[in-house]
Order: C-alpha cells, then structure tokens, then sequence
C-alpha cells in the first residue's frame, strides 16, 4: 500500500496517496526511508514546512541524493540557508548531474506542474537556478 500511495501522491492525488503512505509508515514497512521522504513530501504539499523537515531529516540521506534535494527545497521554503548550504554543497559534490537537472529529475517524479513549481520555488528561494520549462 505505501508504494502505490507514494505513485497515487506523486501524481497529484496527495490526500489519498499520503493516507496510504501514512498507514504503511505507521505499520513500520520498508524501505522506511523512501517512506519517510514520501511523508516529507505530503507535509511539504500541505504547507507543513516543520513537519516536512522533520521527516526528511529521517529520511536515507546518506544513500539517495533526490532525498538531500526535496530537503533542500524544504530548507529553502522554510528561510534556513545555512542548513540548506550544507545540503547543497553535499549535493554539487556528490550529485552534480542531479543539480544540473534538477527541473528533469522532478518532473519525472512529480507530474503536475503546480507541484515541482512548489519544489522549485523553495530552491529558487536560495538562489539555485532552475532551467526554464521546455516549450509545448
């Protein structure tokens, strides 16, 4: 059930995907950390930038630079530069294809607009530069 929640969220369907994600987090399923970012991500959708950090500091930081990027995003959103810095110098050191596509790599996870717009925003928040969407 999380994993499809997780796609069902990501999608655009955040309210029943999140529940779904929400009851696998709270029966200890795994991968935990892939469901902890998804968490971040539902209370990052919902304007809980306290909770959405929380949960993505939980998250596989470590092991998964998409992670380091959506609490990048969230660090951004929530004003706290320096804590975003160490992310975004982890991420240019470790992930540098990553952060030179980042407008690719979201919007093959999120598929509406409005919702890598939210992720987008908290980078640009810190000054990161997002490529322009191509032309339709």
């Amino acid at each position: 059930a999380g994993e499809y929640g997780l796609r069902l969220a990501m999608s655009g369907r955040w309210q029943s995907g999140c529940e779904l994600v929400s009851s696998a987090v709270n029966k200890n399923a795994g991968p935990k950390g892939y469901y902890e970012v998804g968490m971040a991500l539902c209370a990052f959708m919902r304007n809980d930038i306290q909770a959405a950090e929380l949960w993505s500091r939980m998250s596989d930081l470590q092991y998964n630079p998409m992670h380091r990027l959506v609490l990048l995003s969230i660090l951004g959103a929530a004003g706290k530069t320096a804590d975003a810095k160490q992310q975004q110098d982890w991420l240019e050191v470790h992930a540098p294809e990553l952060m030179r596509n980042i407008r690719r790599e979201i919007a093959l996870r999120l598929q509406r607009p409005e919702d890598q717009q939210k992720l987008f925003s908290g980078l640009r928040a810190l000054g990161i530069a997002i490529d322009p969407a191509p032309a339709q």
